[in-house]
């Protein structure tokens, strides 16, 4: 059972979990431009992304951001609701929520405290419909999210998303690096030992930056 929030060291000098070329290398055979040359993203269903899109923009050209804050594994340092508010705040965009579970409380809360709306679409049941889920994540211009399955998929999907990683040990995310060789579009904030406020001001920049990017390039229309 863990206790509490794992502290990892480099032992003599050497990152041991990081997205660096000598990592990359060892672990893939190539370095990180040669797998963004090969990864194949996935693809969901372009006529569902696209009604997703039109149906969460509203006809207002505005970035579409997915969070998802929650999760039912006791092994995880979650962050409190009044960190996504911050968020929420922060950002002009329109917020969806990628959150699996009945959520209705946290919903209201976020809406209230944020005054900002945040949709929530019946119609997708990613517990039950992988497919329609997929849809609904290739239709924003990016997540942030905790450690979860929409995380995975999202970065499956080459949807650019920030992975809020806490510091309870775990093997699935970089802990010295904010980037993984398994998800190119995916950037990693760690928490390292900061409080949430600080940790979601970090992430609030990337987010800023991430979507200027998004809109900059023209990407999803």
């Amino acid at each position: 059972m863990v206790e509490g929030p794992a502290v990892i060291k480099p032992l003599d000098g050497e990152r041991l979990v990081t997205a660096n070329t000598r990592v990359l290398r060892t672990v893939l055979g190539c370095d990180e431009p040669t797998i963004r040359r090969l990864h194949k993203p996935l693809l969901a269903d372009p006529e569902s992304t696209r009604r997703f899109r039109a149906l969460y923009r509203k006809g207002e050209e505005i970035p579409l951001i997915g969070i998802s804050w929650w999760s039912s594994h006791h092994g995880k340092d979650l962050p409190p609701l009044e960190a996504w508010v911050r968020l929420m705040r922060g950002i002009r965009a329109r917020f969806v929520n990628v959150q699996y579970g009945d959520v209705a409380a946290d919903l209201g809360a976020l809406r209230q405290m944020s005054g900002r709306d945040l949709i929530d679409d019946p119609t997708v049941n990613q517990l039950e419909d992988m497919d329609s889920f997929a849809a609904q994540l290739a239709s924003l211009d990016a997540i942030v999210t905790i450690s979860c399955t929409g995380a995975h998929l999202a970065a499956a999907l080459d949807v650019p998303v920030i992975l809020v990683r806490d510091d309870w040990f775990r093997r699935e995310w970089p802990v010295l690096s904010e980037k993984t060789p398994w998800c190119p579009e995916m950037v990693v904030v760690g928490k390292d030992g900061r409080d949430w406020e600080t940790h979601f001001a970090m992430i609030e920049t990337r987010l800023r930056s991430m979507v200027s990017d998004c809109a900059a390039s023209g990407e999803k229309g």
